[in-house]
């Protein structure tokens, strides 16, 4: 007789594949996402593949006691991912890839040590569920049996097995166009997970990392169309020349009738673009992706120049991403500067930071850069790339002194090697100089910050300078040790309403208007008001406030704060930009931007405003002040036009009040993202820029 030991069981086979099949199911359940749905049989047929395969590995060894250890060793690895894709999604809404999640695992220990303790404590039910399969390993572990009888064949044929799933999982998940292009040209991890399920997600991320140069063909959108937009109200100067000359045109009874009139010369604006021979770039290259790239950016027509461009030239440049900062924070009487800046600067009726995932990294990256962050770890990706337009480098070149500060670590994602890439000539934080003006506090305060730096630069005219704050980061309590900046503003929140989650994040935020009112103050007072811009975004929404065993929350505190029933991309997303300037105060009435605009059109506005030679093809978003098609998308595919919403996950089109849409509008504005999701891709993937113009590095 065969030695029972020898031989394999049932059970030692089924084991791993009924294990990660429960993983997913699991994820799916605590993530709120469907668990069924156009790709689900992709997804268990990827999880049975992955548990085949831990199983002929198993059967490989051949010794039932190394066996065992090393399936535990396999589970456990996989339990674990599970667990932080599942943790990453409930604390970020976004679930990260391969390259952030190891890339920011420093950065994770040391900036929410406190969450991950929270974690480990409030959300040990949900960790001892993950590990059920890791359990039942142990306790049933004696009667797993993976012994040597035929243990070559048994391996081939799990092996065989885990290829079918495989092949299988491939035709489920690009059976259509729609789900082929997830995988490809629209593939975004956060998007995948939610799609096809954790394992298939991991391998279309391994995939895309091993090849990261693989940006799929560029669908070319059909000729875009050009909505009417009101013209935008023209600077005070051709406000006072447009009325004086009403007045002299206006016929008086006197007037001779023979003297004729000789109508005014309309303006010939010119176009943003630069001379760039993509003829020459598309035949000198053999590579596929830059071929069509080059092809569709030339199809592209750029945006022209408007009564504004140059209106900011030779001033000095202030950027600002105020962190988890929202609309709900301006007020007239509680926020004076804020209100301020927000409301007698260029206002912003409809403006989004979409969540692109990553946490702030990714919204930083979109505001500075005007590129689509099409991967959390985006802007790691551009260290030693040429990043030819952000305003940094466009003012660097026109000789501007610049200067970037953070109060929070220097090392933290790496900004140390990002920020002079985005055309700082110093980049200052805690760690190199910024400690020295800060108070041992968390989170740290953005007016200490405005205090210690505003010498550095307020008389070195023309500067450019950027500043990320932290004052508004989470956790939101009133309790020393967890938000240092609530507790010290709490009288600000005297007589409001609401959760003390809520108000700790309006009481934390207040030292962000105090920063700027000191900002604004100490520009006045200088003399230089008039001649300096002030450019605020947010970098995302408050995702502290979110339903999360992370951030302590029972409760979906957006809700509360957004006085909202539900979330979804417009209520979460929709926010407050500010682009200020004193001279922008002397106007008779205030530049509305009423079209729907992103973190994405900053770049291109701002460009314009400063007159800057750029190329309006090259960058994602739009100039706000031109004829551009107004667009916001998300990462989702999902975008909003001043003609409607639609919403990628249902392939739903809402149009907007009292508008009517040309037939093929839809499918056309579909196509426009992909391209954008496309070209942003390359933008990152290639040096791009320096491609086009070489390296561009300061001293």
């Amino acid at each position: 007789m065969i030695d029972q030991k020898k031989t394999c069981s049932v059970g030692s086979i089924l084991s791993f594949p009924i294990a990660v099949i429960f993983l997913e199911l699991v994820f799916r359940l605590t993530s709120h996402l469907p668990l069924f749905n156009d790709a689900a049989v992709g997804m268990f047929a990827a999880a049975a593949a992955v548990g085949l395969l831990f199983g002929a590995v198993c059967f490989t060894i051949g010794t039932d006691k190394l066996s065992r250890v090393i399936g535990f060793i396999l589970l456990e690895a996989l339990t674990i991912w599970f667990l932080v894709a599942y943790f990453t999604g409930v604390s970020f809404q976004a679930f990260m890839d391969v390259e952030t999640i190891f890339g920011g695992a420093k950065n994770v220990v040391k900036g929410f040590g406190s969450a991950i303790i929270t974690i480990c404590t409030k959300g040990l039910p949900i960790i001892l569920l993950y590990h059920v399969p890791s359990l039942l390993w142990i306790l049933f572990r004696k009667k797993l049996h993976f012994g040597s009888h035929r243990r070559w064949l048994i391996s081939a044929l799990l092996l065989i097995g885990s290829a079918v799933c495989v092949f299988a999982a491939y035709l489920t998940d690009t059976r259509t166009d729609a789900l082929n292009a997830k995988c490809t040209t629209e593939y975004f991890y956060d998007s995948a997970v939610r799609q096809f399920g954790v394992l298939p997600a991991l391998g279309l991320d391994l995939y895309h990392l091993a090849d990261p140069e693989q940006t799929d063909e560029i669908v070319f959108a059909p000729e875009e169309f050009k909505p009417e937009i009101a013209d935008p109200t023209p600077p005070l100067e051709e406000t006072d020349q447009d009325n004086d000359q009403d007045q002299i045109s206006e016929p008086e009874e006197e007037a001779e009738p023979e003297i004729e009139e000789i109508p005014e010369e309309p303006i010939e604006y010119g176009y943003n673009a630069l001379d760039i021979d993509f003829d020459t770039l598309i035949a000198n290259t053999d590579d596929k992706t830059l071929r069509s790239v080059y092809s569709y950016v030339s199809s592209l027509q750029p945006s022209q120049q408007n009564p504004y461009t140059g209106l900011f030239e030779g001033k000095n440049l202030i950027l600002i991403t105020a962190e988890s900062f929202t609309k709900e924070l301006i007020d007239p009487i509680r926020t004076p500067t804020l209100y301020r800046l927000a409301n007698k600067g260029i206002v912003f009726e409809d403006f989004y930071q979409p969540a692109w995932g990553g946490s702030t990294s990714t919204g930083e990256f979109s505001f500075l850069t005007g590129i689509i962050p099409t991967t959390p770890s985006a802007i790691q990706k551009t260290i030693g790339h040429n990043l030819y337009f952000t305003l940094g480098n466009q003012l660097q070149r026109e000789g501007y002194f610049s200067r970037a500060y953070h109060n929070g670590d220097v090392e933290y994602y790496n900004r140390h090697l990002t920020h002079q890439n985005l055309g700082y000539s110093e980049y200052i934080a805690k760690g190199n100089g910024m400690e020295k003006g800060l108070s041992n506090i968390w989170p740290e305060s953005d007016l200490e910050m405005l205090e210690f730096t505003l010498s550095d630069y307020i008389d070195q005219q023309p500067f450019s300078v950027y500043y990320m704050s932290i004052s508004g980061h989470c956790n939101y309590l009133f309790r020393d040790g967890v938000n240092a900046l609530a507790v010290k503003n709490k009288a600000v929140t005297d007589g409001m309403d609401g959760s003390e989650k809520v108000l700790a994040y309006y009481a934390a935020n207040q030292e962000l208007e105090y920063a700027l009112s000191y900002l604004v103050d100490q520009l006045e007072q200088a003399g230089i008001a008039d001649d300096t811009v002030i450019a605020i975004c947010t970098d995302h929404y408050p995702y502290g406030l979110e339903k999360s065993v992370t951030w302590g929350n029972d409760q979906d505190y957006l809700l509360e704060l957004f006085d909202c029933e539900s979330i979804n991309n417009i209520t979460r997303d929709h926010n407050a930009a500010i682009i200020w300037s004193g001279c922008l105060e002397k106007l008779e009435e205030p530049i509305v931007v009423s079209a729907p605009s992103y973190s994405l059109d900053l770049v291109p506005t701002l460009s314009n405003l400063f007159g800057l030679p750029y190329d309006s093809r090259l960058l994602i978003g739009r100039d706000v002040l031109s004829d551009a098609q107004p667009m916001v998308l998300w990462m989702d595919c999902s975008w909003l036009t001043d003609k409607g919403y639609y919403n990628a996950a249902n392939g739903t089109f809402t149009p907007a009040e009292d508008t009517e849409t040309e037939e093929g509008y839809v499918e056309e504005m579909k196509a426009m993202v992909s391209n954008k999701m496309a070209m942003s891709k390359a933008l990152l993937n290639y040096d791009f820029y320096g491609l086009l113009f070489g390296a561009d590095t300061f001293e």
